[in-house]
């Protein structure tokens, strides 16, 4: 049986409202555990770059590049969450891993499973992730400057 469009709506809606709730509580958590951006991400810019160009790019590259080619050849979906977000997920959290601390390549690689959640379900919409990783972003900067 298929949910109703309403339905299906209200489940989107409240995916994006958990999505946003997550950008506060990580870096909240960051925060207290010690494991915030460097100094130099509080300079201006440190934080156009944080704010506007990272999210532009990554999910550009993330969700378009990666995780469209990985879908198209991997199609496993367990209810929500997709194979192909998985992947991309993982990838997106190697490439901070390489120049960040495990903590923070961490926060990185759990909120892109939500950037991929949040481009699948909006109907592939790349201003969807976007925003959300400039607010999740945002949310680190407000929290390490």
């Amino acid at each position: 049986m298929r949910p109703s469009p309403a339905r299906s709506a209200t489940s989107r809606l409240t995916i994006y409202a958990l999505c946003a709730l997550g950008g506060p509580v990580g870096a909240w958590v960051l925060g207290r555990s010690g494991h915030l951006l460097a100094n130099n991400a509080c300079q201006t810019s440190g934080w156009l770059v944080l704010l506007l160009v990272a999210p532009v790019a990554e999910e550009i590259i993330f969700r378009l590049g990666v995780h469209s080619h990985v879908q198209r050849h991997l199609t496993r979906q367990w209810g929500w969450l997709s194979l192909a977000n998985l992947a991309s997920a993982a990838l997106f959290g190697l490439t901070h891993a390489l120049v960040q601390s495990a903590p923070l390549a961490l926060w990185v690689a759990l909120p892109a499973v939500l950037f991929g959640l949040v481009w699948e379900i909006s109907g592939k919409r790349i201003a969807a992730p976007v925003a959300l990783h400039a607010w999740y972003n945002a949310c680190l900067v407000i929290a390490s400057c």
